[in-house]
């Protein structure tokens, strides 16, 4: 459970996201593997517990289940229990900051507020993904795909997305990890192989996000 200040800026932070209509990650895992889905904070009621509107209505975590919360604004993953289904809302309690296990990396990564779009090529096969965070050697993905792309894990692939708009990048991977779900869904990570040149680009648009990231976090603290 979280102590008094660390509540206090869960707080904070929950109700700008939830004035913002920012996207956040809730992820827990299903035998074992990891799932997901995204959704926002539509409510931190009276007794500070956290109310989301997930956007998959087939996807949705148990009862008593342990969620881990991802937002850029979120200095660390939330860890929180889910008391309470009633739809497409869950209601999360116990709350607090974690360093879970695969979240100690080597490179800085960060989630996006708002998804990039990608391509996925392995031969005959492409796949629009959504890329939902990004780091300097990988990215985390949702995709919808009637393929099995589980048969390519371990192989090489092509990948290619736009930052900001401007920065094109093209380059090689494989699959770091790869969960399917529902019928046709896929959350993943993808170990990315770029170039000097596009490894800086990622490296000038990460700066840059967190700088934006930063300064939001200051006019919270000022509240706080």
């Amino acid at each position: 459970m979280a102590n008094e200040e660390q509540c206090r800026l869960i707080s904070h932070i929950a109700k700008h996201l939830c004035t913002s209509k920012s996207t956040i990650m809730v992820l827990w895992t299903e035998n074992k593997l990891p799932v997901g889905n995204v959704g926002r904070i539509e409510a931190y009621d009276y007794e500070g517990n956290l109310v989301i509107n997930l956007i998959d209505k087939d996807l949705l975590p148990d009862e008593g289940k342990s969620v881990i919360i991802r937002n850029c604004l979120f200095t660390r993953p939330i860890r929180g229990i889910v008391d309470n289904i009633e739809g497409n809302m869950i209601t999360v309690k116990d709350h607090e900051f974690v360093l879970v296990e695969h979240e100690k990396r080597r490179f800085l990564r960060v989630f996006l507020d708002k998804p990039l779009s990608g391509m996925v090529n392995m031969g005959m096969i492409d796949i629009n993904i959504r890329i939902f965070d990004i780091s300097e050697e990988g990215v985390g993905f949702f995709a919808v795909c009637d393929k099995d792309l589980l048969r390519f894990k371990g192989s090489t692939l092509k990948i290619s997305f736009v930052l900001d708009n401007k920065n094109y990048m093209n380059t090689t991977g494989k699959f770091a990890w790869l969960s399917k779900y529902g019928y046709n869904k896929y959350i993943g990570g993808i170990q990315i192989k770029p170039t000097v040149e596009q490894r800086y680009a990622i490296l000038h648009f990460l700066t840059n996000y967190m700088y934006k990231v930063e300064e939001n976090l200051l006019k919270i603290l000022e509240c706080v």
